[in-house]
């Protein structure tokens, strides 16, 4: 760090003046190099630097340039270098001189110097004599600058330098003496023993010489060393006090140094003296001889003495003034406080008889500035020939005098005789002597006493009360406590009464008494009438006098309590009851009070407020009593007086004795009944207003007190003074005259007196416990509960509640009875012990009293009875519900005292103990108004729950390993009774058996809340219970789990189901009640998976239980609302996946999860069964349309359950599967199969007047998305689970994928009602909203794809039927065409498509399977199996036929992109029936029938397309008034055709009404059919000649090609006659040029069978039947026929239009043909 800033500020340096100044330049750079070159070698920068006088070369030229900048910098490089010890010692001279030169520069450069100064002088050892004063002139000549900051910093560096060199001398010395600081060896060191070191030369010299300049400058004369003229004196004089504080060992170390204090600064302080005051110079001047008095006093006394003598006369004159006076006082003030100060004045002057008493002048000097008082003593004054005046009362005072010696003489004399105690270590005949010596003195002391005892009273008395000074008056007091102890102790009882009688009335009134005659001096005493003690007529008055004498009567009790009777002490404690209101801090006339009042004046009092303070003001006893005092106001004189003497009194109660003691309790307690109505000692003129709202100063007491002796009240031996005082507060708490407020403090004070006594060592006596917790029963006014044998308790037996109708106030002391025993749980409930089950007992009762229950039978008093080893025979939770209260205070006041035992106490209670808390808390959670004392209930049944059966395992843990009882043991009933212990012989004893039998019955409490009207409290309990049974069950053994299920889990089952009848009030709705019942579903669930592995260890009542709780779940599903069927649903589901979530626990459940997931299984059968049993039923076999796979009609069914219940239901099958695979066969994958798939049609029926919100709910729009329970059925038939080793599996899935296909037509109607005239209603109105199914039946067309493609699958299907099942649900779509349900814009394809493709591929993998199937076995197969194989065939044939015949038209809408796409479509399946399935039906093995069919099939086609059914026009309104959509062309389905209202050889004749529809499907199928029988197509002649199979499909098609042709000629020739002038239609036209080509290209193989029989069987025409040209032979007359009716029409029509051309053709073609005929000839 150095190194870089003079790194830096050499750079500036250097730059700065590399103009004017090179050389700096140079010597500033040569520098730097040096700095790097030590950097660079890693040496110490600073140490090196100090080593040369390079170090300072650019510096001090640059002080030579008198260059302010130059030189600013420089001196910052000397204070950097100057701190690091970085500069030459030899060039401090220079340093000094060069700063010296430039120091009347600017005020900034100035400071800068002073700040190089300091540390120059610090730092460096080497500055002495020159050097250092060089150093001091520079900041001496800166201190008079006329810059203040600069004067002021010169001022401070010259001061911090002086004392510098004096403290350096100070530590040198030390060091070259081995001496620590404040070492005791520095009180010893003298000018010769002190050791002789030169090298402290120099720094003696320094302070010597510095010292004796400071004091000849302060002097005004020139100073030698310093070389100066002057120094301002107060700055001299501040120096001077600086050194001889700092550095005072100094002084008597060098003696030069100390002779220079005396003979140069206390000239010099007395010459300043004597000059005129002024106050800057005389406080510095007091300065410095406090110092030196005390420092020096010792060692030079008499300048001392004369300076604090100097003190004294400023003291004692007023020559001076007030302020110099104050100097003064102040000095003394400063040096007394120090002790040691003053011992050493005393020692020094006043002890020395050579000296002055300085002390005592100082002391007297300082009194005589607060008063001047004079004696007046005659016998003294032997030098007066007169006597001096006096005062008159100077004899009164001589006889006071000699009075108050009697007193004391008589208080001496007497007071060691009574207290001497005699020595045991001497003998008898001594000790003999000794008491004879006392008893005489006793003897002589009331001889005396009796002699002067009544003057002594009377006159004490009248002083008492007379105007008398404050100190007599004192003293008189004094002497009336001191006579008063001397005639009690002495047993001059009338005396000892009318001493402390007089007191107790003049403490309250300054009056004289009216009993006694002053006259004479009384000869006896009358005896004292206590009956009219506080009884005055005049206002009571309260002076500090009054107090005074109220103290001298609590002094005089205290001397006297072992001799004071029940009468004296009443007294006593009256008057103090009296003075504790009149000083009571609420009364507003308390001020602080002037001293005595002067003869003639009322003396200022002390009015008692109006309502008489009935509190103590000595403690606050809601606080620590023995740690914290009230905060009492006023705080005056009076208030601090009266709290200490009662206090007094009172702390001396422990001292007292036995019978005194009890007479002292006896009189507070009268006291205390006394006042109790709230109007204790009313005095005279008070007017009592708000009694009721003031305390008993009695009861307080009685507090303190019992706090100050609980060791002697809580006696073992002794309780007389226990009893006497708590009976004596239930007797005030239940007396009918005492007010409010006074019995709520009596039973505060009760409650106190007992936690007191349970913090005693002697509460752990069982019986001193009892004792003192037993009187709380009577402070309840409740009788104990008896106990009868094996019982916890008989709730039979009713408080006195009687008592509450008469005692009006008994709630609220039971209510403080429950308070007190909670503050004893909090304080000291870990003391408890035999109390507990009293305790509860107690509670239980307050809250019986409150609200009483109505019993019932338990379910488990049975099982209690045999197995409780306490006894327990029933729960006081078996509650009707909750009850209501009468009066909660007591609830609320009892629960907190039941939640401190449950949170901090149960490990100290018994068995019993426990029974009994449980009792008492379920208690608490049946009160109806407090639901959240109720639910706090049951957390609290939760907190003895864990500790019982933490309590259970440690028990475990302490038996032997030999004696552990077995995790898992076989459960045997007979021994389960027996097992358990009767209470009475372990009333005491917690065994393993005893936690179980408590546990249970916990549980059952619990289980009876889980049943309680409020819905929080049972679902609190509900939680609880299960979460304590699923915590803690790993604990349990096979007897309690068994225990538990059957008596607290069957029954709470059984209670939430019957108990959801009786709900009847607003606040238990059903809805709440499902809350409920789902809680426990899935608290039964909870417990079953956690425990599921130890439950099977329960054997084969396990089993039975199971199926107990499935048929709960069923129940709960099937007989319940929706929430509660859905919660059980989503139970049962978590139970189904339990192998799935812990597969650790396969192992241990593998024997037994085949059979419970069995009967799971079963369970959910019966749901699903039972689900659609209960739905709202209709069937399609009203509608007469769609049929199931298995000849059954679907039930279109609805009812209450939701779709997400469904859902919930329909996944639960997929987690059961898996563990009952290997025993499910087909039974159970059809069961699944019929029950998922009637489900889906669960809200396939709307129900009558249902709702749109409902609608809503139930039928969730399908139409893009598969619903949760379609997607499942589709999972399950996709192959989510794993089907395949069951038999016949394969079939059944088909089975289903086929229904599943049929789901959209399920709801067609009759009279070919289509399916949008079912999505509308009849009334015109917005469509219901229903499954449309869309979605999951495109979803498993595209599944039968894959299905089907699998290995051998086909032929699996072709064996069951499925493949049958399948086409035929495939057939449907295919049938309606475009009258099915129409897609979603998300998948547009329409269903019929989709089945038609897989329907044409299907086709091909069938005809290849039944191929393969039948080739080579037709012979083998049976009869029954040829009637399936005939049922496929017709089936194929009759769908395929359907299809292409279908009169559906496309929607008017449709492009002619999709149109043509449609017909490419049935143009495949034309294809598919043309090519592979001719050919496999033509197979010789298969009738011609199938053949055949397929080929009227296609003429119908040709026929159907060419001419379609007649057009849909525009609807008319039909008998319902209902317009449907204009939505099919020609549809037969939406409108019949008898309704068209058209000439129908109009429309055939009128070309430009309708144009022909799918022509090209048409001619297609006319040229398949000419292509069939021709033998010189393209490559057919070649097939014909290699396969029978084509030849003989041709020779049938020769006859269907035959009629076709013959049909078409002469339709086209009887129509065309008909229209005369008009040509047919352009595709009658073209549909009759089609035949003609086709039979122009005909070539037949042979005579067609069944030929025209009218033809001669000549030579001629039997060739013409069998040539190529045999079938345009047959049509000759047809085409004769043809050829005229065209030749005869051709000319009507004009030429060079379409229809002329069109005839013409046909004419050219029909020519052609029949030149064909003739051709065969040539």
């Amino acid at each position: 760090m150095l190194a870089t800033f003079l790194q830096n500020e050499l750079m500036l340096l250097s730059t700065e003046s590399k103009k004017k100044n090179p050389e700096i330049k140079d010597a500033a750079e040569r520098l730097l190099y040096l700095i790097r070159t030590y950097k660079e070698g890693n040496l110490n920068v600073a140490t090196e630097l100090s080593k040369t006088e390079e170090t300072l070369t650019p510096l001090l030229l640059s002080f030579n340039t008198k260059n302010p900048k130059l030189i600013s910098i420089s001196v910052g490089c000397f204070q950097k270098l100057i701190s690091h010890n970085a500069i030459p010692p030899t060039s401090i001279g220079v340093i000094l001189k060069s700063l010296s030169d430039v120091m009347g520069t600017s005020q900034d450069l100035q400071l800068k110097i002073l700040q190089t100064i300091l540390p120059l002088v610090t730092n460096y050892n080497q500055i002495h004599d020159e050097l250092l004063g060089q150093a001091l002139l520079l900041c001496f000549h800166l201190h008079d600058s006329k810059n203040t900051i600069v004067a002021n910093t010169a001022s401070a560096t010259f001061r911090q330098l002086v004392l510098h060199a004096f403290e350096k001398l100070y530590n040198q010395y030390l060091k070259a003496n081995n001496i620590s600081p404040g070492s005791n060896e520095l009180q010893d060191i003298t000018e010769s023993s002190k050791p002789i070191n030169n090298a402290l030369k120099l720094y003696e010299n320094d302070a010597f010489v510095l010292f004796q300049d400071l004091c000849v400058l302060i002097n005004g004369e020139p100073g030698t060393f310093l070389k100066v003229n002057s120094m301002q004196k107060a700055m001299g004089l501040e120096i001077i006090e600086s050194i001889i504080s700092t550095c005072p060992k100094l002084f008597t170390i060098y003696p030069d140094l100390l002779n220079l204090v005396k003979d140069k600064v206390c000239p010099l302080i007395v010459k300043l003296f004597s000059e005129k005051a002024e106050f800057p110079l005389t406080v510095r001047l007091i300065r410095v001889i406090k110092s030196m008095v005390k420092h020096f006093a010792a060692v030079i006394p008499m300048p001392c003495e004369i300076f604090l003598t100097m003190f004294g006369k400023i003291l004692d004159t007023d020559n001076y003034p007030a302020w110099q006076r104050i100097l003064v006082l102040e000095c003394y003030k400063v040096m007394f406080n120090e002790l040691g100060l003053q011992r050493s004045l005393f020692e020094t002057f006043d002890k020395n008889q050579h000296c002055a008493s300085i002390y005592a002048d100082i002391v007297n000097g300082v009194s005589s500035v607060l008063f001047g008082a004079k004696d007046y003593m005659l016998l003294d004054q032997l030098d007066k020939p007169e006597p001096p005046s006096f005062p008159d009362a100077y004899p009164l005072f001589l006889a006071y005098s000699i009075l108050i010696t009697v007193v004391d003489c008589q208080h001496d004399f007497i007071l060691p005789v009574i207290q001497q105690i005699p020595d045991e270590a001497l003998g008898e005949v001594e000790a003999k002597k000794i008491q004879d010596e006392n008893n005489e003195a006793v003897f002589l002391a009331i001889e005396m006493a009796n002699t002067v005892a009544p003057g002594i009273y009377a006159s004490l008395t009248l002083l008492s009360v007379s105007s008398v000074g404050d100190a007599i008056f004192a003293k008189t007091a004094k002497a009336i406590e001191k006579f008063a102890t001397v005639v009690g102790l002495l047993g001059l009882v009338p005396y000892r009464d009318a001493f402390l009688g007089t007191l107790c009335k003049t403490c309250v009134s300054s009056q004289i008494p009216n009993y006694i005659d002053y006259s004479s001096s009384p000869k006896e005493i009358e005896p004292f009438d206590f009956s009219q003690l506080h009884n005055r007529t005049q206002p009571v008055s309260v002076s500090d006098r009054n107090v005074m004498l109220f103290n001298t009567m609590i002094q005089s009790s205290c001397n006297l309590s072992d001799v004071m009777d029940q009468k004296m002490w009443f007294a006593v404690l009256e008057t103090i009851q009296l003075y504790d209101s009149l000083m009571s801090p609420s009364n507003k006339s308390v001020r602080r009070l002037e001293s005595s009042p002067s003869i003639g004046e009322a003396p200022p009092t002390l009015v008692a407020k109006e309502s008489v303070r009935m509190r103590s003001t000595t403690l606050t006893f809601m606080e620590n009593y023995a740690n914290k005092l009230p905060n009492l106001a006023p705080a005056d004189n009076q208030g601090v007086q009266y709290r200490d003497s009662v206090k007094k009194l009172f702390d001396n109660t422990p001292t007292m004795k036995r019978q005194p003691f009890i007479d002292f309790c006896r009189s507070l307690c009268r006291l205390a009944h006394e006042t109790m109505a709230g109007h204790g000692i009313i005095p005279p003129g008070v007017v009592i207003k708000e009694v009721s709202n003031e305390k008993s100063f009695a009861i307080t007491k009685i507090l303190e007190v019992s706090h100050l002796n609980i060791k002697r009240l809580v006696d073992p031996s002794d309780f007389t003074i226990f009893d006497l005082l708590i009976n004596q507060l239930i007797q005030m708490v239940h007396s009918a005259n005492c007010s409010t407020v006074i019995r709520n403090q009596t039973c505060y004070v009760f409650g106190e007196l007992l936690i007191c006594a349970s913090n005693e060592p002697v509460f752990s006596n069982e019986e001193v416990e009892l004792h003192i917790i037993d009187p709380l029963m009577n402070l309840m006014a409740f009788e104990p509960i008896p106990t009868t044998e094996g019982s916890v308790s008989n709730l039979e037996v009713a408080p006195s509640d009687n008592l509450a109708l008469k005692l009006p106030w008994l709630q609220d002391v039971r209510k403080s009875g429950l308070d007190i025993v909670n503050k004893l749980l909090q304080n000291s409930g870990q003391n408890f012990k035999a109390s507990w089950n009293f305790l509860f007992d107690l509670i239980y009762l307050a809250v019986k009293s409150s609200c009483p229950p109505k019993r019932k039978e338990s379910t488990l008093k049975p099982i209690l009875e045999a197995t409780s080893p306490i006894g327990i025979t029933e729960s006081p939770a078996s509650l009707d519900g909750s009850f209501p209260l009468k009066n909660n205070s007591l609830i609320r006041a009892g629960f907190p005292s039941i939640q401190l035992v449950c949170t901090d106490f149960l490990s100290l209670l018994s068995p019993l103990g426990l029974a009994k808390l449980i009792d008492t808390v379920t208690v608490f959670g049946c009160i109806a108004e407090e639901l959240n004392i109720s639910l706090t209930a049951v957390g609290l049944l939760w907190t003895i729950c864990d500790y019982i059966l933490t309590k259970r395992q440690a028990l475990d843990k302490e038996k032997p390993v030999e004696e552990a009882e077995p995790k898992s043991q076989p459960l045997r009933k007979e021994s389960l009774k027996s097992a358990f212990l009767n209470f009475n012989s372990t009333e005491s004893t917690f065994s393993a058996t005893t936690m179980d039998s408590l546990w249970m019955y916990l549980l059952h409490s619990l289980s009876e809340l889980c049943s309680d009207d409020r819905p929080e409290v049972r679902n609190s309990a509900n939680q609880t219970l299960f979460r304590t049974i699923s915590m803690n069950g790993q604990r349990l053994t096979l007897e309690s789990w068994e225990l538990c299920i059957t008596h607290v889990l069957f029954p709470l089952i059984e209670r939430i189901q019957n108990l959801n009848s009786q709900a009847t009030s607003k606040t238990n709705t059903e809805k709440q009640w499902d809350e409920s019942k789902s809680l426990t579903l899935n608290g039964i669930t909870k417990w079953l998976i956690d425990f599921l592995p130890v439950l099977i260890d329960l054997g084969d009542k396990f089993d039975k239980d199971w199926i107990t709780f499935l048929n709960y779940f069923k129940s709960s599903c099937l007989l319940n609302s929706q929430d509660v069927a859905s919660a059980a649903l989503k139970n049962l589901r978590q139970l189904a996946q339990y192998p799935k979530n812990f597969p650790d626990h396969h192992e241990k459940l593998q024997t037994k999860q085949k059979y419970l997931w069995k009967e799971l299984y079963n369970i959910w059968i019966q749901i699903g069964q039972g689900i659609i049993d209960q739905a709202d039923k209709g069937s399609s076999k009203d509608f007469h349309l769609i049929q199931w796979s298995n000849g059954t009609y679907p039930n279109l069914i609805t009812g209450p359950f939701t779709q997400d219940c469904l859902a919930i239901y329909c996944s639960i099958i997929f987690d059961i599967y898996p563990s009952i695979s290997t025993v499910a066969g087909q039974q159970e994958l059809q069961e699944i199969s019929d029950t998922l798939k009637n489900l889906l049609l669960y809200h396939s029926k709307i129900p009558p007047g249902a709702t749109n919100t409902r609608i809503k709910a139930d039928f969730v729009n399908d139409l893009e998305n598969a619903t949760p329970t379609q997607n499942l059925f589709y999972d399950f038939v996709s192959g989510k689970i794993d089907f395949t080793p069951i038999p016949h599996s394969f079939e059944i899935i088909a089975f289903a994928i086929s229904d599943a296909i049929l789901f959209p037509f399920i709801t067609f109607g009759t009279n070919n009602e289509s399916f949008l005239d079912l999505m509308n209603n009849s009334s015109g109105s917005t469509p219901l909203k229903k499954h449309t199914y869309m979605a999951i039946c495109k979803k498993c067309l595209s599944l039968v794809d894959e299905v089907f493609s699998q290995k051998e699958g086909i032929d699996v299907m072709l064996k069951s039927g499925a493949f049958e099942a399948v086409i035929k649900a495939l057939g449907i779509p295919m049938k309606y065409k475009y009258g099915c349900p129409q897609p979603g814009t998300k998948d547009p394809t329409p269903i019929w498509k989709m089945a038609t493709r897989i329907y044409i591929k299907l086709m091909k993998l069938g005809l290849q399977g039944l191929k393969n199937y039948t080739k080579g076995k037709l012979k083998l197969i049976g009869e029954m199996e040829k009637r399936k194989l005939d049922q496929i065939y017709k089936s194929v044939i009759s769908v395929s036929g359907e299809f292409v015949l279908s009169s559906s038209q496309p929607m008017v809408r449709l492009l002619p992109e999709e149109l043509n796409e449609d017909e490419a479509l049935e143009t495949e399946l034309l294809t598919l029936m043309k090519t592979e399935m001719l050919t496999f039906f033509g197979d010789s093995s298969l009738p011609d029938e199938y053949s055949r069919e397929i080929l009227n099939i296609l003429s119908k086609v040709a026929s159907h397309q060419l001419n379609p059914p007649l057009p849909v026009l525009p609807f008319k309104s039909n008998a319902g008034g209902h317009t449907p959509s204009m939505s099919v062309i020609g549809s037969p389905a939406v409108v019949p055709v008898k309704e068209v209202e058209i000439d129908e050889v109009a429309f055939k004749l009128e070309s430009s009404i309708l144009k022909p529809l799918k022509e090209n499907i048409a001619v297609f199928c006319l040229n398949s059919l000419f292509e069939i029988c021709s033998v010189e197509q393209n490559g057919f002649k070649m097939l014909i000649l290699e396969s029978s199979v084509e030849a003989r499909i041709a020779r049938i098609a020769e006859n269907i090609v035959l009629e076709k042709c013959r049909s078409v000629i002469s339709e086209f020739t009887s129509d065309r006659v008909k229209s005369g002038k008009q040509s047919l239609a352009k595709f009658r036209n073209n549909e009759v040029t089609c035949v003609l080509k086709g039979l122009q290209t005909l070539r037949a193989s042979k005579k067609p069978v069944g030929g025209d029989k009218t033809i001669s069987d000549d030579a001629v025409k039997d060739y013409l039947h069998s040539s190529p040209t045999a079938i345009q032979y047959q049509l000759y007359p047809r085409l004769i026929e043809l050829l005229s009716v065209i030749s005869g029409s051709l000319w009507l029509l004009e030429a060079g239009t379409a229809e002329y051309h069109e005839e013409l053709q046909i004419l050219e073609l029909t020519k052609a043909n029949l030149m064909k005929i003739g051709e065969i000839f040539s």
